[in-house]
């Protein structure tokens, strides 16, 4: 999951959506099984992938469920997300009670708690000044900036161009998205400049 170009605050709330559907997750698994058990058909055969084509019945049963939030409040789940959950019936019935359907939602959080984590790193050394410029991480923008008194030199604007950073005349700073790389761009270019 690309996770780079997000804040903070957009983060957290990926993060709380992304583990709700986890909790969704498991509680539709455990329906599907007790479903397909009252009909008489076999789960184990199901969990490995073999199983016969849902009937149509079974296939609006399962659109009614998501739809009315038989399974509990769902309200932070998107139109299009209960769409979704909805239009593939034939897999809820097979792969949604697969540990498969988490992995790919675990692996998608993942990134987003790691993204996290650098974003509050980032913010632990937030603002810095040197004999040359002044650096600002703005997390609710995600941008990291730097702030120099005059017009830099035209090598060190070029040095600025080499490590990422554009001027932005809204700003008044050079400036590039607030990155793991932002940082070590940053780094180096303090070396460069011997700061």
């Amino acid at each position: 999951m690309k996770v780079k170009h997000l804040d903070r605050e957009e983060t957290l709330k990926l993060i709380e959506i992304f583990r709700k559907r986890i909790d969704f997750n498991n509680t539709l698994n455990a329906y599907v099984r007790k479903f397909m058990k009252a009909r008489g058909l076999d789960t184990y055969s199901a969990f490995n992938g073999y199983h016969d084509e849902p009937t149509e019945e079974m296939k609006q049963e399962m659109i009614a469920i998501l739809t009315q939030d038989k399974l509990g409040d769902v309200s932070w789940m998107s139109q299009q997300l209960k769409k979704e959950y909805a239009s593939s019936c034939a897999e809820i019935f097979g792969q949604v009670y697969s540990p498969a359907v988490n992995r790919y939602v675990l692996s998608d959080l993942h990134d987003l708690e790691k993204h996290l984590k650098e974003l509050e790193q980032a913010s632990q050394n937030r603002n810095e000044e040197n004999s040359m410029f002044k650096v600002e991480r703005d997390l609710n923008s995600n941008r990291l900036n730097l702030y120099f008194e005059d017009i830099p030199e035209y090598e060190v604007r070029t040095l600025l161009k080499r490590n990422g950073f554009k001027w932005s005349s809204y700003l008044g700073a050079w400036t590039r998205q607030l990155t793991q790389n932002a940082e070590i761009s940053l780094e180096k270019l303090k070396k460069d400049l011997d700061i």
